[in-house]
């Protein structure tokens, strides 16, 4: 008995010795509960990262396979580590890791998905307010009055409207006039007793009467939101060139489709070559605008965006001779929101100026550091202080371009990805397709182009002429035909390049 028993201690002492060296690999030990619930964790992480990697689709395919396996490598290597005493804990600490990581890159490409779907409805809903506009003081019986209407193109929104309003003072006599400023005017001569307008036209009438707010009263009139169709142009193959219309509006606040534009800049793209080409064209511009003037009018180019982004492309459209495939939009806000993001940029100033919007604002010429959004406003606002006015102004637009080019496209941005995807969500009002941008990206990350960005501007002659939107002569800048021509076989000849 004795014997026996020696010999059962003998075995188990010799099990245990053996347990200990870690030499024991059967799979029938079970893992414990901790280390099930981190492998579990990491696999469901894994497999959701790569499903968001592969929505935002802007991998290559080769390394979206290296993630695959790593992720595959590391949760089989976590697994086998675990079945070997002497590498548990370590297994442990490893998979916490990874659960770490993994978990980090979910949260930031699920983000990443969110933004992508809303920028890429098929959809855009926007909003049009329609006001009455009446002297100030006189109390009008709105069911009896006589209206002013404006043109507004095709009048398809502002018809709507009306059909809207007319529900609560019944049907609307009306006469209809060519602008805003127009109908106005027949409202001060006592020809009719109100004006119902688009409010984003009043910024015109604003211009003509600086007491606008003592001298007239408005009261809301309706409001129609209308789904515009989002841009069916599709260039993710990047076999060629397009080209993007950005529009700096003069506001600050929410964006919208109407409103006056200071910055218009064409972004010519050619991925074939890699090369951008910036073309600037001045606010006061004057030009003839399709939908807006008649025949023989024109008017300076920042008031065709009192109609919409799409009026101001067709009016850029006829003075050039080319097709615009998209738009982005962006005012005061979306400057101050972006400049929070992605921090300081350099710029180089041709000219010594002080900011007239922000008096405390220098400029020196040579290099000048912008490190807040409101030395950003008054490097791209400034226009009295630069030798060559609004031309000086339209190089710097595109001088700050450059820069944040260069800003965007440096490591150091991902510290602030997330924050930078919110300012484009809330504060770019574009129809660029998402998977133009995939597209972009993915190309970049596989093979790591080092773009060349080129910049033109036409020249002009300032002086008076008449406006058609304001009724009267305004300061405007007629372009040199010469320039012009030049600019429009510049793109053709930049978009043809191979």
């Amino acid at each position: 008995m004795s014997r026996s028993n020696n010999h059962q201690d003998a075995k188990t002492r010799a099990y245990i010795k053996k347990y200990n060296r870690g030499d024991d690999l059967s799979l029938k030990k079970p893992l414990n509960a901790l280390g099930a619930v981190l492998l579990l964790l990491q696999l469901i992480l894994s497999i959701v990262f790569l499903s968001h990697l592969d929505k935002m689709d802007v991998l290559p395919v080769k390394i979206f396979s290296t993630v695959f396996l790593i992720l595959l490598t590391a949760f089989f290597g976590c697994f086998l580590l675990g079945l070997i005493k002497k590498t548990r804990i370590f297994s442990r600490v490893l998979s916490v890791i990874l659960v770490f990581c993994l978990g980090f890159g979910v949260f930031y490409t699920s983000k990443t998905v969110d933004f992508l779907n809303r920028f890429n409805n098929k959809t855009k809903t926007l909003r049009s307010n329609y006001v009455v506009l009446v002297k100030a003081g006189e109390d009008v019986d709105l069911k009896n009055a006589k209206f002013a209407i404006v043109n507004e193109g095709t009048n398809v929104i502002r018809d709507k409207a009306i059909a809207q309003y007319e529900k609560k003072i019944g049907k609307m006599n009306s006469t209809s006039y060519g602008t805003a400023v127009a109908a106005v005017k027949a409202l001060v001569a006592d020809e009719v007793d109100a004006v119902f307008v688009n409010e984003a036209h009043l910024v015109a009438v604003r211009e003509v009467y600086d007491d606008f707010d003592k001298r007239f009263a408005m009261s809301e009139g309706t409001a129609i939101t209308t789904e515009v169709e989002q841009n069916t142009k599709d260039y993710t193959a990047l076999k060629k060139s397009f080209i993007i219309y950005l529009a700096g509006n003069d506001e600050e606040g929410k964006l919208t489709q109407t409103g006056r534009t200071d910055a218009n800049v064409l972004i010519v793209v050619n991925p074939v070559i890699h090369k951008i080409l910036l073309v600037s064209t001045p606010r006061d511009a004057y030009t003839y605008q399709p939908g807006i003037t008649p025949a023989g009018y024109r008017d300076k180019l920042t008031h065709a965006g009192n109609y919409g982004v799409s009026y101001t492309m067709d009016t850029i459209e006829n003075l050039y001779g080319i097709d615009i495939d998209y738009y982005a939009k962006i005012n005061f806000t979306s400057m101050e929101d972006l400049m929070d993001v992605i921090g300081p940029v350099t710029v180089y100033s041709e000219d010594e100026f002080w900011s007239w919007n922000y008096p405390e604002e220098h400029y020196v010429v040579g290099d000048n550091k912008l490190d807040t959004s409101r030395r950003a406003l008054g490097f791209l606002r400034e226009r009295y202080g630069l030798v060559g006015g609004d031309f000086s102004r339209g190089r710097n637009h595109m001088v700050f371009l450059k820069a944040v080019f260069k800003k965007i496209m440096s490591p150091s941005i991902i510290v602030n990805y997330l924050d930078l995807i919110k300012v484009v969500d809330k504060a770019v009002l574009s129809d660029i397709p998402t998977s133009l941008l995939t597209s972009l990206a993915k190309e970049q990350i596989d093979k790591n182009y080092s773009w060349d960005i080129e910049s033109m501007a036409p020249s002009g002659t300032p002086q008076y002429a008449y406006s058609y939107q304001i009724g009267g002569e305004v300061s405007v800048t007629l372009l040199d035909e010469d320039d012009v021509a030049e600019v429009s076989e510049k793109i053709i000849s930049f978009m043809n390049k191979r």
